[in-house]
């Protein structure tokens, strides 16, 4: 979908007082299947609020439970974490997690399972670069356009 063209990703949250807050990037890309669906983001937002938690997984392959692509020497990001994601796997699976498991309250994550992996949060919903590995949002969308400039 973002072959041919330059794109450009936004990602917007928000937190449980129902305040909002996002992320900008001018370049976004997805390879192909030949090259394991690599991310390619750059040229963050300075006026971005959020905070650039996608720059931990730019240029990693996409990973899913029954394929990995991860970094991870001897473990499985995408099946630990449930779901598939552009898992980095050397020093923790992720900063950014938004295919993970909804919460229903900003410290209420699901109890960690022994397959979770990155700083103990297990597979769920994060963005850490906003407020920090232990607070939650309560949504979290991703949306690509063709970049305008």
């Amino acid at each position: 979908m973002t072959k041919g063209k330059n794109h450009e990703l936004r990602v917007n949250i928000t937190d449980w007082s129902d305040s909002e807050t996002w992320a900008e990037w001018k370049e976004f890309s997805v390879a192909g299947e030949d090259k394991y669906y690599r991310l390619k983001v750059s040229r963050y937002t300075s006026s971005s609020q959020a905070g650039d938690a996608l720059k931990w997984h730019n240029g990693m392959r996409f990973s899913t439970p029954d394929r990995d692509n991860d970094a991870l020497l001897g473990g499985h990001c995408a099946k630990k974490n449930s779901g598939g994601w552009w898992y980095r796997g050397h020093r923790g699976c992720y900063q950014a997690h938004p295919t993970g498991r909804y919460q229903h309250s900003p410290g209420n994550p699901p109890p960690p399972t022994a397959n979770s992996r990155n700083f103990d949060m297990g597979p769920v919903l994060v963005w850490q670069n906003w407020r920090g590995e232990s607070y939650y949002p309560k949504s979290l969308f991703l949306m690509f356009r063709p970049a305008i400039n």
